[in-house]
């Protein structure tokens, strides 16, 4: 409830763009510039913490998937230490068992990969957060320039006040492309979570042709 008084302030704050422009009242280029400063950031930032939240779930389900593929190797390499060296079967139960460790490994292979990504994708939306902030702070301070600071003629306030939105801009194309970089990352963490969901699938298999086999020999 705090963040969504925040944001009402500060876009109230921005939005009056006034809808004459004079020499004495620039509200229309700083106010303005500073609200499509802002929301160009807002959706930067959200757009970083869906692809954040959507990692953190693939990531949730890589996870499970290599512990349920380790579980069925170790119930696969059971089976094939259950038949005795005379057994018809002992040799394809034994292969069996090893292509589910295989499978096995290739998801925990897979689960290490995406926890990478998802650190660096964590590392990426921490500077869109970062970004935001400086942005906020700069359409605040272009607004106090352009009204409110009386110490400086309004020429010298009118250029101090697009310094701010200047180095505003700057960092929302910079949140913006952090925010790209976060869901290319997301993208990679999906590929491997599904991956290790598809070797988790292929570790059931191999365990249960094992068990089949062992229950027959």
């Amino acid at each position: 409830m705090v963040w969504v008084v925040k944001n009402l302030v500060i876009l109230f704050t921005l939005l009056p763009c006034c809808t004459s422009y004079t020499y004495y009242q620039p509200s229309f280029l700083w106010r303005c510039g500073a609200l499509n400063t802002w929301i160009r950031t807002k959706v930067a930032f959200y757009r970083a913490n869906a692809a954040l939240a959507q990692s953190k779930a693939a990531l949730e389900n890589s996870a499970s998937a290599m512990l349920e593929s380790a579980s069925a190797s170790k119930a696969a390499r059971q089976y094939a230490d259950r038949l005795n060296s005379s057994s018809l079967y002992k040799t394809e139960v034994t292969t069996y068992a090893n292509n589910a460790q295989d499978a096995a490994k290739a998801a925990e292979d897979a689960y290490n990969s995406a926890a990478k990504l998802h650190m660096f994708l964590e590392q990426d939306v921490s500077k869109v957060m970062t970004l935001k902030y400086e942005v906020e702070v700069d359409c605040r301070s272009a607004n106090y320039e352009a009204y409110d600071n009386e110490q400086y003629s309004v020429p010298d306030r009118k250029r101090r006040a697009q310094k701010h939105i200047d180095n505003a801009m700057n960092n929302a194309n910079e949140a913006k492309r952090y925010a790209v970089l976060a869901y290319l990352k997301l993208f990679d963490v999906l590929s491997y979570s599904t991956r290790a969901g598809m070797l988790r699938n292929n570790s059931y298999d191999a365990m249960n042709k094992a068990r089949i086999k062992t229950e027959l020999g």
